[in-house]
């Protein structure tokens, strides 16, 4: 109850800052992943978001189970094993951070903290195809 309460209180205001993209943006951002800092969520086969935050234009604060992908190859041996949104991660007066590439069924909320930091509250839900990872 506690974090569907928190989850409300601190997201919901900021849902507007994650700006979901009519068109799958994963395939253009893995070609120009140089570009980019780019973290995933989850390890090994239980990837579940892929983060691609502009360099050197602001800071996107995540949760500790976050990793950075380093090399082309770890990009390479990153997928998302389901349904996927694209979004734009928009800070104070709609700055662009970067963009998440997440699964569907998960909540993910933006809460900006100053003009060049947000923070990024994400929540995996459990499906019924999931249940075995």
């Amino acid at each position: 109850m506690v974090l569907i309460l928190a989850l409300s209180m601190a997201g919901c205001q900021n849902m507007a800052n994650l700006k979901r993209v009519p068109s799958n943006m994963e395939p253009k951002l893995r070609n120009n992943w140089n570009d980019y800092s780019v973290y995933k969520r989850g390890g090994g086969k239980s990837t579940t978001a892929l983060l691609f935050q502009i360099k050197n234009d602001g800071k996107i604060i995540l949760p500790s189970n976050w990793m950075q992908i380093k090399t082309a190859e770890q990009l390479a041996n990153t997928t998302i094993w389901s349904t996927t949104n694209s979004a734009e991660i928009l800070g104070q007066n709609k700055k662009l951070f970067g963009y998440l590439i997440y699964r569907s069924p998960d909540n993910v909320s933006i809460q900006i903290i100053d003009a060049d930091t947000v923070q990024l509250f994400y929540f995996y839900v459990r499906t019924s195809t999931s249940a075995g990872r």
